[in-house]
């Protein structure tokens, strides 16, 4: 039996957001989605945007239908629905951000989108630079305490 194939996304590619809210996808990233469509989701007081294949984002959203009785399903469900929306390219390779989501994650012109792993995420060029910044001597760390 082969094993299944999961998505890898890596890689950090600056681009803008055009005046429609539209956003050119990177080609290693439009490579990547091989033709599938995409969900972006605003987990809430993130500043970014996380991008997931639609078919694993559909998996992680029905095992919310398993979780435990102490958590309200509704309210789950709820919540991902309302802070998500599925997409697909255009023919020229671009998606609309929808302006809610524009705003929650704060994002202006310019953008940087980055692949890290099974997502990628958007984010806003200039804070993407000052998180990279503050966690990049804290990785080194962690990885080559030596």
């Amino acid at each position: 039996m082969e094993a299944e194939k999961k998505m890898h996304f890596n890689g950090d590619y600056y681009h803008s957001i055009d005046a429609n809210n539209r956003v050119i996808m990177p080609a290693k990233i439009k490579d990547a989605l091989n033709g599938q469509g995409f969900t972006i989701y605003h987990k809430p007081n993130e500043k970014c945007l996380r991008l997931y294949l639609t078919s694993e984002w559909n998996d992680m959203v029905l095992k919310i239908a398993y979780v435990d009785d102490g958590v309200d399903r509704t309210d789950l469900q709820w919540h991902f629905s309302i802070n998500s929306k599925n997409c697909e390219l255009d023919a020229q390779g671009r998606f609309v951000i929808p302006p809610k989501f524009i705003e929650a994650a704060g994002l202006k012109k310019e953008i940087v989108t980055i692949g890290i792993g099974p997502r990628a995420e958007i984010w806003d060029k200039e804070a993407f630079e000052e998180k990279l910044s503050a966690e990049s001597d804290k990785i080194v760390d962690i990885v080559l305490p030596f």
